[in-house]
């Protein structure tokens, strides 16, 4: 008597797609324009290859991690980011690590004082009802990157403070928060370090 068996075999499908290498960037200005950028991504493009439904769930560019713009200083800064893939991803090239260069040597850095008569103190990511006032009048030696090749020279009232209130919804009087730099008219500048405001909330 011949016996027949039925075996069942399930073959997962999978498929590949390039996506874009990035990087994002805390501490920058709300103007800021990171295309602008003089920046290289080694690989700047990477083949994922994965089932249909995860790689259709990935963004188009995949971010290889953050960078801290007011850390960044004249000169080459190099960054070294691990590859990180969700469960049943995987690279279909032997990557394991996105190497960022930012090339700053043709950037200088120039020190400003800033006072609130001469330049605009705003503040941003309130959503409270109470009254928020500067304290802080002036800001001494705030370090500002731009590139050397501009031709028009930045002026103290050119540099706009933003005191950053996100989370402050419930606190009164006064604190010191954060304030994020930025240049009137240029993206393509910021500040080097970190810098508070004192206000008055209430």
């Amino acid at each position: 008597t011949d016996i027949t068996e039925t075996v069942s075999v399930t073959i997962p499908i999978r498929t590949s797609k390039e996506f874009k290498v990035g990087v994002t960037f805390k501490n920058a200005p709300s103007n800021f324009d990171a295309s602008k950028l003089p920046i290289v991504i080694s690989p700047s493009t990477l083949t994922i290859s994965g089932s249909p439904d995860a790689i259709n769930n990935l963004k188009e560019t995949y971010t290889a991690g953050e960078i801290d713009i007011s850390k960044l200083r004249k000169g080459t800064n190099t960054y070294h980011f691990d590859l990180s893939l969700s469960t049943g991803l995987e690279p279909a090239e032997k990557v394991e690590k996105i190497k960022v260069d930012i090339d700053l040597s043709k950037y200088k850095v120039e020190s400003f004082d800033v006072n609130a008569s001469q330049s605009k103190f705003d503040i941003i990511n309130y959503t409270g009802t109470r009254k928020v006032t500067f304290k802080t009048k002036t800001i001494d030696n705030i370090r500002i990157i731009n590139p050397a090749y501009v031709v028009e020279k930045l002026k103290g009232s050119d540099i706009v403070i933003e005191a950053d209130m996100k989370g402050m919804e419930t606190v009164t009087g006064k604190c010191t928060v954060n304030a994020l730099i930025s240049v009137k008219n240029r993206s393509n500048c910021w500040a080097i370090g970190n810098y508070q405001v004192d206000v008055n909330i209430g």
